[in-house]
């Protein structure tokens, strides 16, 4: 049988030695420190050259130095999509009156919003894998933490960054839904990459297919460890089964949603309504989607012998996003940044 695509495959990228990526975290937490009390200048480079320092010292004391750290195909993609996502937001944050600066401490408690949202769904969707109180035991408590290993469910992602978003305008007085609306193709951007991350490193696979296009995940791949655990492939298979490429069409869905809100945003009509629109269009084309992942049980037996946990989840995301649309349509107001005096 063919390879196919299954050489795309890379989980591991390569191996980077650890004390240049603490320069790297120090530098960045100084001049995160400094811009927050407003330094510029030199202080500013003190700021950061004082934060290298401080995380060579603190990695020199845990042993950190001499480490080789895997780089994998999966969080170099997602942070891919957070930098692509943080310079889409700040090429028109302006245009609403919010400093660029903010768009970068948005999108790094986004980040940290929208990691916690998706794992702690994930946790919960899962919740054998993790139940302390289980077979898993400690283990499992452990496991929790372990996000480098995969497992971040995107409807977490679409609750717990929009939210720390909401709460970071709250606190510094900037306009919620402009920034919402301005923001929301920087969201998907983030998902279009992270969803090729998810080809690297193989999971969220597709359902067993014979056609073209196929790809085949090799040994260490969630989608060989699944159908090993299925009896559909014997210990010492070379591959899985050949599945459809899910991940590489919601990649492109993502693409296709992130280009057209960008474009539309400066003919919006109403605030509110960039935003909605993508509550709308996610929901649609993850609906889609599902019917090619492989995680097909269905969630509510007695209601429908088909539809999974995700698809009742869009379908609810839909009827929001259709509310929010309609809520913010009957306002009908749309946001004007204050002319500087």
């Amino acid at each position: 049988m063919k390879r196919g695509l299954s050489e795309i495959m890379c989980p591991i990228l390569f191996h980077l030695p650890a004390w240049p990526l603490l320069i790297l975290a120090g530098v960045t937490a100084g001049i995160w420190i400094a811009e927050g009390f407003k330094e510029k200048g030199w202080r500013l480079v003190s700021a950061s050259a004082i934060g290298a320092v401080l995380a060579l010292l603190l990695g020199a004391r845990a042993g950190w130095l001499s480490k080789q750290l895997p780089i994998q195909g999966y969080g170099t993609l997602i942070l891919c999509g957070f930098l692509l996502g943080v310079w889409m937001a700040r090429r028109r944050s302006m245009q609403i009156g919010v400093a660029p600066k903010h768009c970068t401490d948005i999108g790094l408690w986004g980040v940290l919003g929208g990691l916690t949202g998706a794992r702690l769904l994930h946790i919960f969707n899962n919740w054998s894998h993790f139940n302390p109180f289980g077979e898993p035991g400690m283990e499992g408590l452990m496991r929790m933490f372990a996000i480098w290993e995969g497992g971040l469910a995107f409807f977490g992602t679409f609750i717990g960054g929009p939210l720390a978003a909401v709460i970071y305008c709250r606190w510094h007085k900037l306009p919620v839904i402009p920034f919402l609306d301005m923001a929301a193709p920087s969201l998907i951007a983030g998902q279009c990459l992270g969803r090729l991350g998810c080809m690297m490193r193989g999971c969220c696979f597709g359902r067993v297919f014979d056609g073209s296009p196929a790809i085949r995940f090799p040994e260490g791949a969630e989608a060989y460890n699944d159908h090993l655990y299925r009896g559909v492939i014997q210990h010492g298979a070379e591959y899985s089964l050949p599945v459809i490429p899910v991940q590489l069409y919601a990649s492109f869905g993502a693409a296709l949603i992130a280009a057209f809100l960008y474009a539309y945003w400066p003919r919006r009509r109403f605030d509110g309504q960039v935003f909605g629109l993508l509550v709308i269009m996610v929901s649609l084309t993850r609906f889609l989607e599902e019917f090619l992942r492989a995680d097909d049980v269905a969630a509510f037996p007695s209601i429908s012998q088909t539809l999974t946990i995700s698809q009742w989840t869009v379908i609810f995301l839909f009827c929001v996003g259709a509310a929010w649309l309609a809520f913010f349509y009957r306002k009908g107001t749309l946001y004007q940044p204050p002319k500087p005096a």
